[in-house]
């Protein structure tokens, strides 16, 4: 059986609707957990598309049945995707306090709580958004999935060991193999060190004592 939190957020729904909804998610879930500082831009529009379908095809179900809500979720979706889009890094953010206030308050039941987790994951993100671009997606993306993986009728602690180890996975993958196109720049052409600007402003590795190397773009 599913777990009782995620019957009632998604009571309703038509069972073969939850079930493209919940394999969606899922699927971007372990994009995001594996390969989101690569492709976090494009990802985050899906999201925003994603989540505006979503929330369409809801509202208009509720309005005017199945057909109203696929004619409202695709206009949902493309609003979504557009919206972050635009604010790719914000969105980022908010999507991560998000998930950090509905953690505490799922843990604490206490609001006010899990809202000063949410604001303060927010502007962390915000700021450092860059540098733990590939942490922030592997638990965002981590979430996700066991969210879903619940939706597809997974108990919550199977959901959540689930969750942990694509986590802790994905932080590694992103982490130590992955490397953004800054860094891949950087990279040392003779040995793959990392290149460092001496003070005449020329770049040189020193793993290997190459110099005189062209800056990277």
């Amino acid at each position: 059986m599913a777990d009782p939190l995620t019957d009632a957020l998604l009571q309703g729904l038509p069972e073969q609707i939850l079930l493209i909804i919940c394999v969606v998610a899922l699927v971007l879930g372990l994009v995001l957990a594996f390969l989101g500082k690569k492709i976090w831009k494009i990802l985050m529009s899906m999201i925003g598309g994603f989540i505006g379908a979503t929330l369409g095809f809801i509202v208009g179900l509720m309005l005017a049945g199945e057909i109203g809500g696929l004619l409202v979720a695709i206009i949902g979706g493309m609003i979504g995707g557009k919206l972050f889009a635009m604010i790719v890094e914000f969105a980022l953010s908010a999507l991560a306090g998000i998930v950090a206030f509905g953690l505490v308050g799922l843990a604490t039941g206490n609001i006010i709580l899990a809202a000063i987790a949410g604001i303060v994951v927010l502007i962390l993100c915000i700021i450092f958004i860059k540098k733990v671009i590939g942490i922030v997606m592997a638990v965002v993306g981590s979430l996700i999935a066991g969210v879903a993986l619940m939706g597809l009728g997974f108990g919550i602690e199977l959901a959540a060991i689930a969750a942990l180890i694509i986590m802790i996975t994905g932080i590694i993958v992103q982490t130590f193999i992955i490397k953004d196109k800054r860094e891949a720049a950087r990279q040392c052409p003779s040995c793959g060190g990392r290149m460092t600007m001496d003070q005449n402003g020329l770049w040189y590795c020193a793993n290997c004592g190459m110099g005189g190397l062209p800056p990277p773009p």
